[in-house]
């Protein structure tokens, strides 16, 4: 499919595939992670998409994303692409039953990550939508929670790669 892709146009920049999915074709093909973010690579893949990031705490993550890898499986999964010269995007669903504290600890982690790395080149605060979803929450995001979140991240992941005109790369 990317080669495909990339057949189309060479100009075409592929953005693709989230962690869950690298895991799950990892699993389904029978190899590691490592080979097969290397075979993507080969095939045009030039970064990582970061959506399922979710929110890292274990407790949080058993409640509104029971199934998904973990945050260390995710992590692990951008690690690995960035060992390889790859690079991604990263995100945090924020707003339905964590708490600041967990939103830290999730800058925490993609900071740690991106000190390592250097190879997340953008965030996306994403701020949960409660409508037609199952995860009952007391008081959905409101505006000023987002653009709070948004400010805090901007501040906190002060080591995401920038752009020369504006300064920042934020997705």
């Amino acid at each position: 499919m990317l080669r495909s892709l990339k057949a189309l146009d060479a100009r075409l920049q592929l953005k693709c595939f989230t962690a869950i999915e690298i895991l799950h074709l990892a699993w389904l093909a029978k190899k590691s992670v490592r080979v097969t973010l290397e075979e993507l690579k080969a095939a045009g893949l030039e970064s990582l998409t970061g959506g399922g990031a979710e929110i890292f705490r274990k407790e949080v993550r058993s409640r509104i994303a029971k199934g998904k890898e973990s945050a260390e499986e995710y992590l692990d999964v951008h690690r690995t692409w960035h060992q390889l010269g790859g690079r991604s995007t990263c995100t945090m669903l924020f707003g339905h039953v964590e708490s600041l504290e967990d939103r830290v600890h999730h800058l925490s982690l993609l900071r740690t990550l991106q000190d390592e790395t250097r190879g997340f080149v953008g965030f996306v605060p994403l701020p949960y939508q409660p409508d037609n979803n199952l995860i009952e929450v007391k008081t959905p995001p409101t505006g000023f929670d987002a653009l709070r979140t948004i400010a805090v991240s901007r501040i906190y992941l002060d080591n995401l790669i920038t752009s020369p005109l504006t300064g920042w790369a934020w997705a």
